[in-house]
């Protein structure tokens, strides 16, 4: 019995056999050119984060710049206008005005700062408060926020303003003041992204939290150069 070949086995064995190498070829190119694609994603990732690290540096070098400008200006007027010497109101308003504008320059790089950096939210907004406390002497020039803001919580103004609040609110002054010490790590710990105004909102925290924050942001507001905010 004499077998013939089957020529339909034949081409389906050849086309298997050029489908795997097909299938080896395309899978080859894939690898090849996916570790491009990665390699180039990277790279653009790198000189994005170094152009960014810059700014923000360039920035943090300004805002020195400014501060230094803002020291060395009051340390001059001090010294033309000590004890030994009575400034006359002209004198005293101009060198008042060129403070002030150097304490504003300084708060808006802040500002600027706060938006680049994804920061510019409760967390942001009470380090800036901090900050700016200490420029307006407010208080002396403690340790962290966190530090700043108990010096804050202790002064005459915030006192007022706190003692306000909670009278309008109906709590306890006991309880609201022992929120204050815990406040910024509560928010440190779930402050992300940005937004155009600052929101308190009472969803999210204690009515005792609210009125302690409201105070600060009060506060500040009294200051003059404030951080806009409202209570939701």
């Amino acid at each position: 019995m004499v077998v013939l070949p089957n020529p339909k086995g034949a081409m389906m064995h050849t086309y298997k056999r050029d489908q795997d190498k097909l299938y080896l070829l395309l899978n080859r190119y894939w690898r090849k050119n996916i570790a491009k694609l990665r390699e180039k994603k990277r790279e653009v990732l790198e000189k994005w984060e170094k152009e960014k690290q810059d700014l923000i540096e360039e920035r943090r070098q300004d805002l020195t710049l400014i501060k230094d400008l803002a020291s060395r200006e009051a340390y001059h007027f001090r010294r033309r206008h000590g004890r030994t010497h009575c400034p006359g109101d002209e004198d005293i308003t101009g060198y008042a005005h060129k403070i002030g504008k150097y304490k504003a320059s300084v708060l808006d790089s802040m500002d600027e700062n706060l938006h680049f950096d994804e920061m510019f939210n409760l967390r942001g907004a009470l380090d800036r408060i901090a900050f700016h406390a200490v420029l307006e002497r407010k208080i002396v020039h403690g340790g962290d926020t966190k530090e700043k803001l108990d010096l804050i919580s202790k002064t005459e103004e915030f006192k007022e303003i706190l003692a306000e609040e909670v009278y309008t609110r109906g709590l306890l002054l006991d309880d609201v003041q022992a929120c204050i010490g815990k406040l910024y790590d509560r928010i440190a710990r779930n402050a992300q992204g940005n937004t155009a105004k600052i929101e308190i909102n009472r969803e999210h925290f204690k009515a005792e939290e609210v009125a302690a924050l409201v105070a600060f942001f009060r506060l500040q507001e009294e200051w003059g150069n404030s951080i806009k905010w409202e209570e939701i």
